[in-house]
This record gives structure tokens, C-alpha cells and sequence, in this order.
């Protein structure tokens, strides 16, 4: 089978109601959330396609959300199961969760006034956190603090604005292109990549440009 003939069968498997593709789908999220280990462009190409087939009446908005609910489901049990080892090693996760604030980068964000402010055990804190690649640390810290329910809303949320922001820009795409979908990968996965190796750059950027002014001595 040929590249173009099993992107075609993905997007075709996509589109209509398939338990594979369910089971996959929750697999996917379930071992991202306890190991932390991810297939790159894969959920994120899921998405975008679905809000484009969405948008070109090629998937129903029933299946999109039942995919999204799925995935949902993934991340919310991967993450409980996660936090129930927090609950273990309650002592261990403490001294590591101190060790980040103390000794890395984050040691600075955590003594910024505005972020000292902020309850970091809410729900939003969590789903923010989870965005700066903090989510299994976040995970075993609600674990080691029996804050199940924060955990779990924060997940929710995240995985909302997450999953929504990649459904949204692929139906605004969808809306304005009308490709066949081998086409429509390929752009999305151009697209990925560019976003990822921009966002690469712009974090080598603001660290050099970080080390040089600590290393410029101060004006006599």
C-alpha cells in the first residue's frame, strides 16, 4: 500500500463510525497522560481533519464529538490512574516538585509576584500548566495532595481548549479550500511542522537573549 492510498484509508476510517479507531484513539491519550509518551502530528492531524471534514459535510458533528469525548476519556483516566501513584509516593513527588521550583527555570516564575498571587492548585492552574509541559508533575503533585477533583477539571479544560483550537482552524480551512484529504495532510503537516520548528526558535531566541543580558555586567 502506497502513502497516498493509507492516508486515504485513515481519513476514510475517520469519517465514519469505526470502534478501532475509538479504541486507538483512547489508547493514544490514555499512555500520553501516565507515560507521557505521544505519536508527534498525529492527534493534532486528527483534529485538523475533523473540523475540515466537519466543515465539507464529510463527518458528522455527532462522530466529531464522540471523538472528542473519547479522547477526553483517555486523558481523564490516564490521568487518575497517574495521581493514584502521586498518592504512593506522596514524600518523593514533594521533594521533586520542590527541586523544580527551587533549581531550574521555574524558580523564577514561581517568585514572580503576579504568579505568587495565583492559586496554583485550581483548575485553571493545572489546565495552564499542562501547557508548559508540566502535565505528569502537575499529575503526581494533585495525586500526592488528594486533589483528584482539581486534576480532573483541570484536564477537562485543557483538553477542550486544546482539542477545539485544532477543530476550529481545520473548519475555517475547510470553509475556505476544498482539497481531497491527502492533499489536506500534507498541508496540515506542513503547517505543524512549521508552527513546532517556529516555536523552537523563538524559545532558542528568548533564552540566548536571557543569557546575554545576565552575562552583560551592570553600567558603573
Amino acid at each position: 500500500m502506497d502513502f497516498e492510498a493509507l492516508i486515504t484509508q485513515g481519513v476514510a476510517m475517520l469519517s465514519e463510525f469505526n470502534l478501532l479507531v475509538l479504541l486507538i484513539l483512547f489508547g493514544i491519550c490514555f499512555i500520553s497522560e501516565t507515560v507521557g509518551l505521544t505519536v508527534p502530528y498525529l492527534l493534532e492531524t486528527v483534529w485538523l481533519m475533523g473540523g475540515y471534514q466537519v466543515a465539507n459535510g464529510e463527518l458528522s458533528i455527532w462522530l466529531l464529538i464522540l471523538l472528542i469525548l473519547v479522547a477526553q476519556a483517555g486523558r481523564q483516566i490516564g490521568a487518575l490512574a497517574l495521581s493514584r501513584l502521586g498518592r504512593v509516593g506522596s514524600g518523593p513527588i514533594e521533594r521533586f516538585i520542590t527541586f523544580l521550583r527551587t533549581r531550574t527555570p521555574l524558580k523564577k516564575m514561581s517568585e514572580s509576584p503576579a504568579l505568587q498571587k495565583v492559586n496554583l492548585y485550581s483548575p485553571f492552574a493545572i489546565a495552564v500548566g499542562r501547557f508548559m509541559w508540566l502535565r505528569i508533575p502537575l499529575t503526581l503533585l494533585m495525586g500526592a495532595k488528594r486533589k483528584t477533583k482539581v486534576l480532573m477539571l483541570g484536564v477537562l479544560i485543557s483538553g477542550i481548549f486544546y482539542d477545539a483550537l485544532y477543530v476550529i482552524f481545520g473548519a475555517v480551512v475547510g470553509k475556505v479550500f476544498t482539497l481531497n484529504s491527502v492533499q489536506m495532510v500534507i498541508i496540515f503537516t506542513g503547517g505543524l511542522t512549521v508552527l513546532y520548528i517556529g516555536t523552537f526558535v523563538v524559545q532558542q531566541i528568548v533564552s540566548r537573549l536571557k543569557n546575554k543580558r545576565k552575562k552583560t555586567p551592570p553600567p558603573v
